[in-house]
């Protein structure tokens, strides 16, 4: 939904009401699959202009697993992401 916030950025503990509502956008895209059941997969996938890793999320119909694994594998190959870290990493 966009890019990594700073470290520190979303989790709040003088302000929960902002710690929810700063951890929104990351937990969006993922709830109608956590409560379908269908798989999803998240991903490296570039980086923000900001130097910050980025990833993007593919969902598949039900117990299609076999077509993330295959996609997945075909983007790892495509854009090797492994060896590749920010500037500033935990």
């Amino acid at each position: 939904a966009e890019p990594s916030p700073k470290i520190g950025d979303v989790h709040r503990p003088d302000d929960p009401e902002m710690s929810m509502l700063r951890g929104l956008p990351f937990a969006i895209n993922a709830a109608p699959h956590n409560m379908t059941g269908a798989p999803a997969i998240s991903l490296p996938f570039g980086t923000a202009d900001t130097g910050v890793p980025m990833g993007i999320q593919m969902v598949a119909d039900a117990f299609r697993e076999d077509v993330l694994i295959r996609v997945a594998s075909q983007l790892e190959e495509a854009r090797p992401w492994a060896h590749h870290r920010p500037a500033v990493h935990a």
